[in-house]
């Protein structure tokens, strides 16, 4: 943002000189004088130079306002990246042999819906951004999530009074949370280069 309203001033700064040098090359050489300048010559310099200080005013703030909603969307995607860490954090946690009690289940649970929330609301913000689907396919990331969700949730079995937590279990969650995760990655790679 700084960036912009340094550019901005920047291109301000050569309009403004280089209409003064217009004038003085005007003045110097003859092309116009004193007693030939009318009203609607002045409007007419003064509606350009309205123009070259607008233009680049309303070009930065449609930048500004792409990279607002570009900030906005990877901050949704970071906050279902986190909840899914926080998953993944649990289960490591777990040793093997242990069992998985209801609590502990009930906690998966809750935050697999604000997962299914997050998604719900990064949805709702490309299509009310009018950001082309196509370019950040965000259906695959819901792919990758719902196989994740799915191995989760059926089956690894967690949610059964007889699960224990085993090697396979652990090996298998950690490749399906490492794929949606390089999965959010390349999402958010693709928000960065809308």
């Amino acid at each position: 943002m700084r960036v912009m309203n340094v550019l901005g001033k920047i291109i301000f700064i050569v309009i403004f000189l280089v209409g003064i040098l217009v004038g003085i090359f005007v003045s110097n050489f003859g092309i116009i004088t004193r007693d030939n300048i009318t009203i609607s010559q002045i409007i007419t310099w003064l509606i350009t130079v309205g123009i070259a200080i607008s233009i680049p005013s309303y070009i930065n703030k449609i930048v500004d306002n792409n990279k607002n909603i570009k900030l906005f969307l990877i901050k949704e995607i970071e906050s279902i990246r986190e909840i899914v860490s926080c998953i993944e954090k649990d289960l490591s946690n777990l040793e093997i042999g242990d069992k998985v009690d209801s609590r502990f289940q009930k906690k998966i649970l809750y935050n697999i819906n604000k997962i299914d929330l997050g998604f719900d609301v990064l949805s709702n913000q490309l299509d009310n951004n009018s950001i082309k689907s196509d370019l950040i396919q965000i259906e695959k990331l819901k792919k990758k999530y719902f196989s994740y969700y799915t191995y989760l949730t059926g089956a690894s079995n967690i949610f059964s009074d007889t699960f224990l937590i085993n090697e396979l279990f652990l090996k298998e969650n950690l490749n399906q949370f490492s794929a949606f995760e390089l999965e959010i990655k390349l999402f958010i790679l693709k928000i960065y280069n809308l």
